[in-house]
């Protein structure tokens, strides 16, 4: 569980404006609050600023601080590099990014390849990941 203030002090720690923090702690973040703690938070933004993920879009998408684990996105990012996937792709599905495992979007690559699924169609649905 974390506070909003806590929150708020790990978003400043990340290099998120006070205007941006206002309307993170603005929306509804129940389940944020519930699920979250301040070092898996902390360490899961800093896996997303060091892969460039805008802010904007990270505060459109709360759900990942909430579920996601900072060693596991590193190898989804990993995972998704090597089948050289956007990051304006990966930005548009954050949600892959919090519930994703990186050795099972490795075998349902494997899958889609075999069926020759092109990467282009993965691209527009990556939530089938």
């Amino acid at each position: 569980m974390i506070t909003k203030q806590e929150l708020s002090e790990v978003l400043v720690q990340n290099g998120f404006e006070k205007e941006e923090i206002n309307r993170i702690l603005s929306k509804e973040i129940k389940t944020l609050l519930k699920r979250g703690n301040k070092q898996r938070i902390n360490e899961v933004l800093k896996v997303l600023i060091n892969h460039e993920i805008g802010k904007e879009t990270i505060e459109n998408c709360l759900y990942v601080l909430a579920r996601g684990k900072a060693d596991e996105i590193e190898k989804i990012f990993k995972v998704l590099d090597n089948h050289k996937i956007r990051k304006e792709t990966i930005e548009n599905c954050l949600s892959v990014l919090a519930l994703g495992k990186g050795d099972e979007i490795e075998k349902i690559f494997k899958a889609l390849d075999s069926h020759k699924i092109r990467k282009e169609t993965i691209e527009n649905c990556l939530y089938v990941l």
